[in-house]
């Protein structure tokens, strides 16, 4: 057994890891996500419809912000006799200053918030720079989505993605297998003593990743060659390039996911440019004032996000309260949709499912019970925040809560 991996990288790749690393961690990993087609790519179980890439500098992100680089890493394992050089993915510095910073977190003393979570994200990312590399090497050019949704369909369930329905919910189930202790990996991780047992690490994680994709893209091919398709199932409809989804309740692992993701980290959710167009359109609400209830609904999702025992939904005298702030979001652009969709309203543009979510939100004569549930759970947050005590402040703040929500939705919806 050697373990000359342990010894090497503990004498060249010195790690220190402090809060602001974990924080940065998390958030590289949730702007990935988030970034261009990625929530779709990720929250469908379609391959290659949309695109999905894993570029050089998110490599460098991650040793950024430790202050290496990937080449000064790249060296360090030239100098490692157990790495073979000609297996590209054992021996690419990318994966194994990953599996370093993973084990180095583990085994630190200190009290680090959010621990496990971040190594859950890297765990996360490594499986998206291998899903991304198959998917770009097997699908260069856009497949066409009948014959890819007919082989997804007809899979057995043998295909995780049968189980798991969205390749985001694949990967994440995937980290928390090998993170768990019941894993084979899990003592290699804890102790890094092994080289083969890391380097086995590396290589199980990229064939369960590659191993479905083959197998689809065998499907795939067989059935591009009989022509199989589903002519009849069309679950979004393309307007002007702008994707409206049919079914708005079959939206519920884009909007939840991504929207949470958001709100859980101020910095993305916070748009200085969506707070001027709310100022404009309520110019007796400061900015100041819009951005301070902004914060205080991120920090109150992160309390929420780590309450095991939150009931989401409380049954209040006349209305039912959103407590939890995801499914908040969540009520809100499902109900506003679904309203644009039964009322024939004007989808092509994203002002016109603005100005009816105004009109809806702000209207004192809507009787719809679920506006109500929106408005008055949106109100009794606002109370809670002590923002302000002035009824004109509450009631603007209410219309512009539901409305910056809504704008966030077009990111990607």
């Amino acid at each position: 057994m050697s373990d000359y991996i342990k010894k090497t990288f503990s004498k060249y790749i010195s790690i220190d890891i402090k809060q602001k690393h974990i924080n940065d961690i998390i958030q590289m990993v949730i702007v990935y996500g988030l970034r261009n087609e990625h929530p779709l790519a990720l929250n469908t179980p379609l391959l290659g419809i949309n695109k999905l890439h894993f570029t050089h500098l998110d490599q460098e992100a991650l040793f950024e912000i430790f202050d290496y680089n990937k080449q000064m890493v790249t060296d360090v394992i030239k100098d490692i006799p157990s790495i073979n050089k000609d297996w590209v993915v054992t021996s690419d510095a990318y994966n194994l200053f990953l599996l370093w910073v993973t084990y180095i977190i583990r085994i630190s003393k200190k009290s680090l918030k959010d621990r496990e979570k971040c190594i859950f994200s890297l765990f996360n990312m490594l499986q998206y720079k291998f899903f991304s590399s198959f998917i770009n090497a097997n699908y260069p050019y856009t497949p066409d989505e009948e014959i890819m949704r007919f082989t997804i369909e007809n899979l057995t369930n043998k295909f995780d993605i049968v189980k798991y329905g969205t390749w985001r919910k694949v990967i994440f189930s995937r980290s928390e297998y090998f993170l768990n202790k019941s894993s084979i990996h899990y003592k290699t991780l804890r102790n890094f003593n092994n080289d083969k047992d890391i380097l086995y690490v590396l290589s199980d994680i990229q064939t369960r990743v590659r191993s479905q994709i083959v197998n689809i893209n065998i499907l795939f091919y067989k059935n591009k060659e009989a022509n199989n398709v589903i002519k009849s199932y069309s679950p979004i409809k393309d307007i002007d390039g702008l994707k409206i989804i049919k079914d708005i309740k079959g939206t519920t692992d884009i909007v939840n996911y991504n929207m949470r993701m958001q709100i859980l980290n101020e910095d993305i959710f916070i748009n200085d440019s969506y707070l001027k167009l709310m100022n404009s359109l309520y110019k007796n609400i400061k900015i100041s004032i819009i951005e301070g209830f902004l914060r205080y609904v991120c920090k109150l999702a992160k309390e929420q996000d780590n309450d095991k025992n939150l009931i989401k939904i409380k049954e209040e005298k006349d209305f039912n309260f959103y407590d939890d702030i995801n499914s908040l979001a969540y009520k809100i652009i499902r109900v506003i949709y679904e309203y644009c969709f039964n009322n024939n309203i004007n989808i092509k543009s994203k002002l016109a499912i603005f100005q009816n979510a105004k009109k809806l939100l702000g209207s004192s004569r809507v009787q719809n019970k679920d506006i109500l549930d929106i408005r008055n759970s949106i109100r009794k947050h606002i109370l809670k925040s002590n923002i302000s005590n002035r009824e004109t402040t509450i009631s603007s703040l209410t219309i512009i809560f539901g409305l910056y929500i809504i704008i966030k939705s077009f990111e990607f919806i």
